[in-house]
């Protein structure tokens, strides 16, 4: 009969959750990484402009700042 003690119940609890911790975070990541080229913020004035307020000319910048 094997016992396990404890501390070897903490280890394996701790791998467990380690574990998830490590799949949150790559799911985070990857979730960043799709949004990234999406734009909700003026890079100049930090103001919210709605789709057809965006610069052509300037990149993340909104038509008033430009």
């Amino acid at each position: 009969m094997v016992e396990i003690t404890r501390m070897e119940t903490t280890s394996m609890t701790l791998f467990t959750n380690q574990k998830e911790v490590d799949r949150a975070i790559q799911a985070a990541v990857d979730q960043a990484e799709k949004c990234k080229g999406f734009r909700t913020h003026c890079v100049l004035c930090g103001c919210t402009p709605k789709p057809d307020q965006w610069s052509s000319q300037v990149e993340n910048a909104c038509m008033d700042c430009v």
